[in-house]
C-alpha cells in the first residue's frame, strides 16, 4: 500500500516532491535562490510538513483501527471456542436428561 501510495506520487510532477527527498532537492536546485523564489521554497516546505503530518496523523489512525480490528478478531474467536466446548459438553447431558419424562 505504501508503495503504491509512493508511485502514484511520483507519477504525477506537481505531487512528486512530496515523497521523494531527491525529487524535492531537485525541484529546489531547478528555482535556484532569487529572493522571488524564496516564497515559492518556502510554500514547499510547508506542503510537505503538511503532507507528512496528514501523513502520520492517518498511519496512526490505520495502526489503531488494524489492532481494534485484531482485538475483535481474538474476542470473537475466544466466544465462538467458549460456546464450542461448552455445547460439546452441555449437549449429550441435554439428550440425556431428555431421556426422563420430566425433562422433555
Amino acid at each position: 500500500k505504501d508503495r503504491l501510495e509512493y508511485e502514484a506520487l511520483m507519477r504525477s510532477p506537481e505531487t512528486a516532491y512530496l515523497a521523494s527527498d531527491e525529487e524535492f532537492d531537485r525541484q529546489l536546485e531547478e528555482l535556484g535562490w532569487s529572493p522571488s523564489d524564496m516564497v515559492t521554497m518556502t510554500g514547499m516546505y510547508m506542503d510537505r510538513a503538511a503532507y507528512n503530518i496528514k501523513k502520520s496523523v492517518r498511519d496512526w489512525f490505520r495502526e489503531l483501527l488494524e489492532m481494534l480490528f485484531q482485538a475483535a478478531g481474538l474476542i470473537i474467536d475466544t466466544l465462538r471456542t467458549f460456546f464450542l466446548i461448552v455445547l460439546s459438553i452441555l449437549g449429550p447431558l441435554a439428550f440425556a436428561i431428555s431421556v426422563y419424562d420430566g425433562f422433555q
